[in-house]
């Protein structure tokens, strides 16, 4: 009795201590769309709680920090302010966190960003949806207009390199916050302004976009442990819940983007030909990709992301597509459903790129027991193949490759010993690892490493149709997710 009463008396302490322990993560908060919501009207202490109070906080950030402090056991406050006064407080070192954050050389010199970003978006300029001046991709209206931003700001800085790249004149007005400069832009103080276009507000358009980038949750130099937590989280998010993101671009940021499907007359124009001829899309489309895409055993109809994906261009825009699985007969195809982001293996393709559908992580896959390690199991003809030997020629020259035609015989070649790796990224290793028969293989994510997927559409064709789809992409929320 007395030796129980000794263990549960060091159990209790040790649970308190590890209580006490508990790291408190203090988060710079400010209103940034459907990324990031503050609601003051629900705060008790009227600005200055920084508990975390239901209804207070929420957005995509939210929610996604939400899950990195439940892995990590963090006790999460937060700091309401605009995201000047948030990055100020953070490089003080009066808190320790800020999100919605892109890479600016000004800020990687200021501020700790971890491997892993939580979203891929583009920046652009956003005008008032009742202002019959500009039209989508007109950029000889843009001569010289007023864009409102938010001072040091991703978007700001980028739209600033696009200007000069493209030698046009675009005179910037700055704003302590994006409330602020919204408000300039109701009140015609600007033409338009620059922001992240997966944050559109109602009575908006979208007049350019210039390109893709992640967006970050960032730290202080001074705290290297908490970035390497965060990352840490981030990496086992990725793992553990494969799809978590696009769930969460889906949920908050899908709905801002839905009503902004607009054309220009010369896309409008080629997207009534194309209805009218009556004749629906080839598209190539795999028929083992799982769960990316491929066809039900059963009914031999298309499945996966990309199927879900094709469907909700074709409630967009009207068109009707025809799906080839036959890869004999894909070069024929007007578009492909999947093409990794590159504009090399594009050109290798005849094709177009549209932007970034999705960024899927690469874990590598190994055998808990057998060890084979200079021979890779690879797809035969894939990117992330070709990446692979890229990655693997700089420090192991020595490499022999075992092709495969499928991530499945990969997989079966690592368990057979036949090879002692392979390469797969987050969303098949879900589906193949809920396989009891690969169980004894191990996992572990490849930092930095992830494969960027896009559709490609045949250069054969009117670029407009490329186009299109980029729109049509844009309104249903899967742009850069």
């Amino acid at each position: 009795f007395t030796l129980f009463c000794f263990l549960l008396f060091i159990l209790f302490m040790s649970l308190s201590s590890a209580a006490v322990a508990a790291r408190i993560v203090r988060v710079g908060w400010y209103n940034f769309g459907a990324l990031s919501t503050y609601t003051p009207s629900a705060d008790p202490r009227s600005l200055t709680s920084d508990e975390d109070l239901p209804g207070v906080y929420g957005g995509y950030n939210y929610e996604y920090l939400r899950m990195i402090s439940q892995i990590n056991g963090w006790q999460l406050r937060f700091v309401p302010g605009t995201i000047n006064e948030s990055l100020d407080r953070l490089q003080a070192g009066e808190i320790d966190l800020v999100g919605g954050v892109g890479r600016i050389p000004s800020r990687e010199k200021k501020f700790a960003f971890p491997i892993n970003s939580v979203l891929n978006t583009s920046i652009g300029l956003i005008a008032r949806a009742d202002d019959l001046r500009f039209t989508l991709n007109d950029l000889d209206s843009l001569h010289s207009i007023r864009v409102g931003a938010v001072a040091d700001s991703n978007p700001l800085f980028r739209m600033q390199e696009w200007s000069r790249e493209r030698s046009i004149p675009l005179q910037f007005v700055t704003y302590p916050s994006f409330e602020a400069m919204y408000a300039a832009l109701n009140a015609g103080e600007v033409d338009a302004v620059t922001d992240s276009l997966i944050v559109q507000q109602p009575n908006r358009k979208i007049l350019v976009s210039i390109e893709s980038l992640g967006v970050y949750f960032i730290g202080n130099k001074n705290n290297p442990q908490l970035m390497q937590e965060l990352d840490d989280a981030i990496t086992q998010i990725q793992y553990l819940k494969p799809g978590y993101q696009e769930a969460l671009v889906s949920k908050y940021l899908y709905p801002q983007s839905h009503s902004s499907f607009a054309l220009s007359q010369k896309e409008q124009a080629h997207l009534n030909e194309l209805i009218a001829s009556g004749k629906p899309l080839q598209v190539s489309f795999s028929s083992s990709w799982f769960p990316i895409e491929y066809t039900d055993p059963e009914t031999g109809e298309v499945r996966g992301i990309m199927a879900d994906i094709f469907a909700r261009i074709s409630q967009l825009t009207g068109l009707k597509f025809t799906y080839i699985t036959s890869p004999e007969k894909s070069s024929s195809a007007q578009i492909h459903a999947s093409m990794s982001t590159d504009f090399s293996w594009a050109d290798l393709h005849n094709s177009y790129l549209s932007q970034t559908v999705f960024d899927i992580p690469i874990f590598l896959v190994t055998h808990k027991e057998k060890q084979n390690w200079n021979t890779v199991a690879i797809t035969s003809d894939s990117h992330l193949a070709e990446s692979v030997k890229k990655r693997l020629a700089k420090n192991e020259p020595f490499i022999q490759y075992l092709r495969c035609s499928t991530t499945e015989e990969c997989l079966n070649a690592v368990q057979e010993g036949r090879s002692g790796r392979t390469y797969i990224n987050s969303y098949e290793l879900n589906y193949y690892m809920n396989q009891n028969k690969f169980s004894t293989l191990s996992l572990q994510p490849v930092p930095g490493f992830n494969e960027a997927i896009s559709i490609g559409v045949s250069k054969d064709e009117d670029p407009l149709l490329c186009s299109i789809i980029c729109q049509a992409l844009r309104s249903s929320g899967q742009s850069g997710s």
